[in-house]
């Protein structure tokens, strides 16, 4: 049969279509098995041949937030919530008293979202947030971005505002994914300069988004003094002004 492929958010509701409506108004299905496609094993059984499809037994390897619809046009096995261990290559088949079997085949990909981000210190490891230094000029700084967990392995990209700084994570391990920035002799012009990290595997939801700001101490680039007089008369008051 044809292949549909459904994705959904780990915790949402979700339906993998499964039409038990023919043409034939008199023809009714009398057996509904949806398979799991890579193991060829039924995990929920729907059976009609000894009574009608609304009082039909049905049957869940699924656990409870498995249930076929039934009722409504869209017909399919619903799973709600869906969970990440759902995701699979499934195969419904549904035999009718008179119309040939049909078969449609449903890829659905459980999409988890990660489930911390956060901004260390690429030296230490300490977390970082707001604003973080104070920096001098000529130092470099090394930051880190760590997304923990995602399905499929999320993405991990630095930005300063819409430039991208870094897209290439050096680290994709386990459940982990980093992307380290380093930046080299900082300058005044790098003052309160916003760095964001930005993670997302998924279209479905909004990117997650961290930032940190760095805060420099700078040195004055010139010192004067204003007012003074060529010469002075002992006794006067004088004002001069540093600047």
């Amino acid at each position: 049969g044809p292949l549909i492929v459904v994705r959904a958010l780990e915790g949402d509701r979700v339906v993998l279509p499964c039409n038990i409506i023919t043409e034939n108004q008199t023809d009714s299905p009398i057996l509904v098995l949806v398979y799991n496609g890579f193991t060829e094993k039924p995990v929920y059984r729907i059976d009609a041949r000894s009574s009608s499809l609304s009082d039909s037994k049905h049957w869940s390897d699924l656990g409870p937030n498995a249930r076929f619809d039934l009722m409504s046009s869209s017909n399919g096995l619903v799973l709600d919530p869906v969970k990440a261990e759902n995701e699979a290559e499934y195969r419904c088949r549904v035999d009718f008293k008179a119309s040939q079997t049909r078969n449609v085949r449903i890829k659905l990909q459980v999409v988890v979202v990660p489930k911390k981000v956060t901004i260390v210190n690429g030296t230490t490891g300490m977390d970082l947030n707001g604003m973080i230094g104070p920096y001098y000029e000529g130092d470099n700084v090394t930051v880190t971005c760590v997304a923990e967990g995602g399905q499929p392995r999320p993405r991990v990209r630095w930005y300063q505002g819409d430039q991208i700084l870094d897209e290439n994570p050096e680290v994709a391990d386990g459940e982990v994914t980093k992307n380290t920035l380093t930046l080299h002799n900082l300058g005044r012009q790098d003052l309160f300069r916003v760095l964001r990290c930005q993670v997302t595997n998924t279209d479905l939801v909004k990117p997650q988004n961290v930032t940190v700001t760095l805060d420099m101490n700078i040195p004055p680039v010139e010192v004067m003094i204003t007012g003074e007089k060529s010469f002075m008369i002992e006794g006067e008051i004088y004002s001069l002004l540093c600047e």
